[in-house]
């Protein structure tokens, strides 16, 4: 049993290392995008989403707070830009 834990303690150490390397060559990349123009980076895949969450659960709110219920609200579509990683 104690060679079945250290061979397992051994697998999770070399994926820990594997997975910090990836890691930092995503962190790299992701600051040398945001160098060059932060708002590139930033304004598509974090501001965006996050504002037309809030935008849709106030429409949601007002639509049910107006009379109109879910039904006209889910009729309503949203343009959304294509989810890609520059």
């Amino acid at each position: 049993m104690l060679d079945a834990m250290q061979t397992q303690q051994q697998q999770i150490a070399q994926d820990f290392e594997a997975e910090s390397a990836e890691l930092s060559l995503l962190e790299s990349h992701v600051l040398e995008s945001a160098c060059d123009d932060p708002g590139a980076l930033l304004l598509p895949h974090l501001i965006l989403p996050y504002l037309r969450k809030r935008l849709e659960a106030q429409a949601a709110q007002f639509c049910v707070k107006s009379g109109a219920g879910s039904a006209s609200y889910s009729r309503v579509s949203v343009a959304r830009p294509p989810d890609t990683f520059q």
